[in-house]
């Protein structure tokens, strides 16, 4: 079993090759904001890998990870997760899967499981149009909240 740093460095290898493959720069800003979300299993919003890459980087700018962000997304690097530009929230996994949400203090984990990824629209929603993407948010009180003070 591979260690979460050998993963990390996994991670940060694979990105370095898919920036110069595809023919963009591997900047030290992109590569911190990269690090931000894929060490992260809280599914941080904008503000919070701001504040993440600070600590390592301390003259970034909010814009810059903003603008990183969007093009890290562009990328299909992290995707975003969150109906709201303004709250969305990134995620290392972009493989299909869905999210167990707690109401109470906004934890978000990864569901995976094979009968909840399995999801399809009904039947004639293709007259709508053409479907990208399925995302299934699971609400609820997590274990943590359940038994911690209210």
């Amino acid at each position: 079993m591979k260690s979460p740093e050998q993963t990390q460095g996994h991670r940060m290898d694979w990105l370095r090759q898919q920036l110069r493959r595809n023919g963009h720069k591997a900047t030290h800003q992109r590569l911190e904001v990269f690090r931000e979300v894929s060490c992260s299993d809280i599914h941080p919003d904008a503000e919070m890998v701001y504040l993440g890459v600070r600590q390592r980087l301390p003259t970034i700018s909010r814009n810059t990870v903003y603008q990183t962000l969007q093009f890290l997304v562009e990328q299909n690097y992290i995707a975003p997760f969150g109906v709201h530009r303004a709250s969305n929230r990134y995620d290392r996994n972009t493989r299909p899967h869905h999210h167990l949400v707690c109401l109470r203090c906004g934890k978000v984990s990864d569901c995976e499981p094979p009968e909840t990824a399995a999801v399809t629209p009904p039947p004639g929603f293709e007259e709508w149009g053409r479907i990208d993407s399925i995302h299934l948010e699971l609400q609820g009180i997590c274990a943590d909240c359940l038994c911690g003070p209210e």
